[in-house]
C-alpha cells in the first residue's frame, strides 16, 4: 500500500494515547489505519488526496472526521468541483 509505514514496537509504549492489544486494528487521529502484531505496528493512510482539478477556481478542504477531502469552489464553497483523479 502507498503511504504505509512499519515500525518495531516497544510493548510498554502507547500509540495514539492508548495501549493496543496484539492483532488489533484502529484508526488514528491523523487518519491512518494501524495494525499491531507482537513485533511491529503497521499503519497505512486512509486518505485519498485530490489531484487534477482546477486549482485556480477550486480548493480542497480536509475533513478530519471523515478522513476525506472535499473539492469546492473558492468563490462559492457550495459548488462542487470535478476531480480527475485521486492519489493515496
Amino acid at each position: 500500500d502507498a503511504q504505509c509505514y512499519v515500525e518495531m514496537i516497544d510493548p510498554k509504549a502507547k500509540r495514539d494515547g492508548d495501549f493496543h492489544k496484539f492483532n488489533t486494528r484502529w484508526k488514528t487521529k491523523d487518519c491512518f489505519r494501524c495494525t499491531c502484531s507482537k513485533q511491529t505496528i503497521e499503519c497505512c493512510s486512509l486518505t485519498l488526496t485530490p489531484v487534477g482539478y482546477d486549482q485556480e477556481k477550486c480548493e480542497s478542504v480536509f475533513d478530519v472526521e471523515s478522513c476525506s477531502y472535499q473539492v469546492r469552489g473558492k468563490i462559492n464553497p457550495l459548488q462542487r468541483c470535478e476531480v480527475e483523479s485521486w492519489v493515496i
